[in-house]
């Protein structure tokens, strides 16, 4: 019995590999601002208090989702909408806070956390002389 051979064909050379070491880059976070007004901090802007406790939730809430580039509807599609507003803002400002903080605004002072969106939205906008979003 013969031994068979079985052939390989080479299709690519090898190449060497270079591994580069260099000093670590150190990316460091951007100081977080405070918020312009607290969350009861209602008294600082009488309109949106006296809005959402007269004109009701929604209308707020869908005057701040359009001032943030959402659809109007999004409160009434979406759950935990104000929650989603707020870490939103947060985010793109760099505005101090955690999800938690977020959520626990948003669900146990609705209202005042809305308030406190529409303040927080009205002075970023004094600022740039322009939409937010």
């Amino acid at each position: 019995m013969q031994k068979q051979q079985v052939q390989y064909v080479v299709t690519s050379q090898p190449e060497a590999t270079f591994v580069q070491t260099g000093q670590p880059v150190s990316i460091g976070k951007q100081q977080e601002r405070e918020w312009s007004t607290g969350t009861c901090g209602c008294f600082e802007d009488c309109t949106s208090c006296v809005c959402s406790l007269f004109c009701g939730f929604w209308y707020l809430t869908c005057s701040i989702s359009k001032r943030m580039n959402e659809h109007c509807c999004t409160p009434f599609c979406v759950p935990d909408t104000l929650m989603m507003y707020r870490l939103k803002l947060r985010t793109r400002y760099n505005i101090e806070g955690s999800v938690i903080k977020d959520c626990c605004c948003s669900y146990f002072c609705g209202p005042c956390t809305m308030c406190q969106l529409a303040r927080e939205l009205k002075h970023i906008e004094s600022q740039l002389n322009g939409p937010a979003f």
